[in-house]
This record gives C-alpha cells, sequence and structure tokens, in this order.
C-alpha cells in the first residue's frame, strides 16, 4: 500500500487524541487538579504533560510546582478522575474502526504507543471493538523518554518489521509529530483541540497529511 505515493509497511498510532475522543477528559481532570490546590494551570502544561506518561507527568508537576505530595497519590487522583470515563464513555474518532479495519484488509500491520496507562484506556479499546486489532500496544512509561525523543518510534518499527522510510505516525499533538518528523518518519496529523490551538502550524510545518476525520485519508491510499 503507498500513501502520498509512500510505501507504507507499519503505522504507529497515538491513542488520546488520536484514535480515542478523549483528550478532552484529560483537561478537565488537570483543571480540577490544579483547582483543588488553588493554582493557576499554566497554558503550556498540557502539552508539557501529554507525551510523557502517567509517572513521568507525576514527578514533573511535582518538581514544577514545588508540591508536597507523593508521585502515586497524584497518579491515583488522575486515574480516579477518568477510569468511569474510559470504562463507560469514550467514543472513536470518526471513521477509525473502518480504517483499522482497511489496513486489515490490506495486511498493514499497525500499533499504538501511548503516554496513557493500560487499565485507562484498554476497557475504552475493548468497548469499541477494536482492542484485538492492533498488533501491539507500547506505553511512553516503558521508555526513559517521552516523545520528545523517538525511542518509543523506533521500538514500534523494530517489531512492525517495517523501516523509518515506510512507516506513519499518526498524532494530535505538535510535539509528538515534530519529534516524528526530524526522526523522518512521515507524519499524520489529526484535529484535536482539547489541549492544541496551534492547527498552523501542525498543517503547515508538521504535518506530512493533515485530517479532521479518518475517511478523508483514502484520497491519498493507493496501490
Amino acid at each position: 500500500m503507498k500513501v502520498n505515493g509512500k510505501l507504507v509497511r507499519g503505522i504507529i498510532f497515538d491513542l488520546d487524541g488520536t484514535i480515542l475522543d478523549s483528550a478532552s477528559i484529560w483537561k478537565e481532570v488537570d483543571e480540577a487538579f490544579f483547582r483543588k490546590r488553588n493554582i493557576e494551570m499554566p497554558i503550556d502544561y498540557g502539552e508539557e504533560i501529554g507525551h510523557i506518561g502517567l509517572d513521568k507527568a507525576a514527578t514533573y508537576t511535582i518538581n514544577r510546582f514545588h508540591l508536597n505530595e507523593k508521585k502515586e497519590d497524584i497518579i491515583k487522583e488522575w486515574k480516579d478522575g477518568v477510569l468511569d470515563y474510559y470504562a463507560h464513555k469514550v467514543t472513536l474518532k470518526p471513521h477509525v474502526k473502518e480504517f483499522l479495519l482497511f489496513l486489515k484488509n490490506n495486511n498493514v500491520p499497525f500499533c499504538v504507543a501511548t503516554a496513557n496507562d493500560e487499565d485507562c484506556y484498554k476497557s475504552a479499546l475493548i468497548n469499541n471493538g477494536i482492542y484485538d486489532l492492533f498488533d501491539f500496544i507500547l506505553e511512553v512509561n516503558n521508555f526513559k523518554n517521552g516523545k520528545d525523543k523517538p525511542d518509543i518510534f523506533y521500538a514500534c518499527i523494530e517489531k512492525l518489521g517495517s523501516t523509518v522510510s515506510t512507516t506513519i505516525v499518526f498524532e494530535d499533538l505538535p510535539l509528538p509529530l515534530s519529534t516524528a518528523k526530524q526522526a523522518n518518519i512521515m507524519c499524520v496529523g489529526v484535529k484535536d483541540l482539547s489541549y492544541n490551538d496551534d492547527i498552523e502550524s501542525i498543517k503547515k510545518e508538521l504535518a506530512d497529511i493533515y485530517i479532521e476525520d479518518f475517511d478523508e485519508l483514502y484520497k491519498y491510499i493507493s496501490d
């Protein structure tokens, strides 16, 4: 299969804000977290932590805001705010499942590289009927770096059996897209306004393809 004339042998998907329409719940949890502590939430906070995983995000938050709190307690507070939502309310972005089935039918392997934890996202993927479609799921928490470095992308590429030049990364945030682009991996930017309103930079500078709906992808695909 070719995308924009480029041979594709593997695809890496982000989850929240890309596959799952779930990024807004994290913004609500973050806002509640800061309100509880009478701290104004910085405008850059969501993008700073959105790619590094809950463990690193808790450490970052404690250090940045000089909190006398335990990392484990912060993670529990965050998870308590989202588990019910993931279990019962999270839906897919438009036409995601159809596109994943299209990839399966065309024998293109695909995986997930996420900053989320399994006990959050797994129920949502199962409820929406796509959990078993992915070849595998890798979590940023199991890597030294977040998506500010391409480590997790390279690990996915190795497991997919593809190469840098035959892989596509799907992301909604500028930083992971920038990381993939700098690693010479083709990028698809997916619209999500929950944290990011810098759509123009994604369109013009970071994404090889920009979509608001997965149904738009087929016009770029050829045999």
